[in-house]
């Protein structure tokens, strides 16, 4: 789907739909509006150009071994966001052909997470992130692969720092599920 569509068909549907479920009207007709439902969106696990990252090694660790599949490797990027400055008008960048990157800011109703995590959010337009972070001058992305047979002595260490599930992603029983991969 491309950016336009999902901007002009696809953001005013979800909306509306939300409205009826949340009892209240969802509005994403100004910049700060838009901004935060894509974070709202994006905190839910719906898809959204926006992309989390953590500024702990540690963490960015923990996500690559999660979910890896038997055989795969982890790999862990990192890359200087700093180099990257807050756009005013991103949103409205992302409907350029030009693939545009930039540091974004939203809404984020778990803020202890997100400082657990040390999590910063980029959003960007392009269809293929890592190549096109790979050739973009100021970023410098660097690439680590891990073998998955070191999956679960990594996890097991992770653990070890109160690197878990804890700092997974958003679910009511976080702490629980953490003690059940503990214990069981």
């Amino acid at each position: 789907m491309s950016l336009s569509r999902y901007f002009d068909e696809l953001l005013p549907e979800v909306a509306e739909q939300a409205s009826f479920y949340e009892k209240t009207l969802v509005k994403i007709s100004g910049p700060r509006e838009l901004s935060d439902y894509l974070g709202k969106l994006h905190y839910y696990g719906f898809p959204t150009p926006i992309l989390s990252w953590s500024l702990s090694p540690y963490v960015a660790a923990y996500y690559a071994f999660r979910d890896l599949a038997e055989g795969d490797h982890a790999r862990v990027y990192a890359l200087r966001y700093g180099s990257w400055t807050r756009h005013p008008s991103i949103i409205e960048s992302l409907r350029e052909p030009d693939p545009v990157i930039a540091a974004f800011g939203c809404y984020d109703p778990d803020r202890m997470r997100l400082m657990r995590e040390l999590r910063v959010s980029i959003i960007s337009n392009a269809s293929e992130l890592v190549p096109f972070l790979g050739n973009h001058s100021e970023t410098r992305l660097l690439t680590a692969e891990i073998p998955g047979s070191e999956r679960e002595k990594a996890l097991s260490e992770l653990a070890a720092m109160g690197i878990d599930q804890v700092v997974g992603p958003p679910n009511e029983n976080r702490v629980y599920t953490a003690l059940k991969a503990t214990f069981f």
